[in-house]
């Protein structure tokens, strides 16, 4: 279980999520113990570095109340988070979703605005210095 962004660790599944993995058919997320947690078996389709990015990155936005993102989504955004498990999220939620998805080069993320750019620019930097600060420990 390597690196991951923001010095955010990974687990290994429980039984529980073991299971919720096989019925959802999601590949990964952001638990709610600060652990991203990855499906062992996802779909071979599923770029498994980016979804374990887009969750590192939410779990940072989630322990860190300066980098909660409070950019305006697009209504193509707003459709498409309409059609996912986050059509009943808090705009919170939805926002942190958009932003992680930027941050991953997920294209789910649709046209980002400069707002949304420049907000996962300043995520992305955040990152970039978490990583320098472990590599001096």
């Amino acid at each position: 279980m390597g690196d991951l962004p923001f010095g955010v660790k990974q687990r290994a599944p429980t039984p529980s999520e073991m299971s919720f993995f096989k019925r959802s058919g999601i590949p990964g997320y952001a638990a709610d113990d600060g652990f991203v947690v990855l499906s062992p078996s996802p779909a071979s389709n599923v770029n498994t570095e980016a979804v374990a990015r887009n969750e590192a990155a939410r779990v940072f936005m989630r322990q860190n109340k300066d980098f909660s993102p409070n950019f305006k989504l697009t209504p193509a955004q707003e459709s498409f988070l309409n059609g996912t498990e986050y059509a009943r999220a808090s705009t919170a939620q939805r926002r942190e979703t958009i932003a992680a998805r930027i941050f991953s080069g997920d294209p789910s993320a649709q046209q980002p605005t400069e707002e949304q750019l420049g907000f996962v620019r300043r995520l992305s930097a955040a990152s970039k210095g978490s990583l320098m600060s472990r590599a001096r420990k």
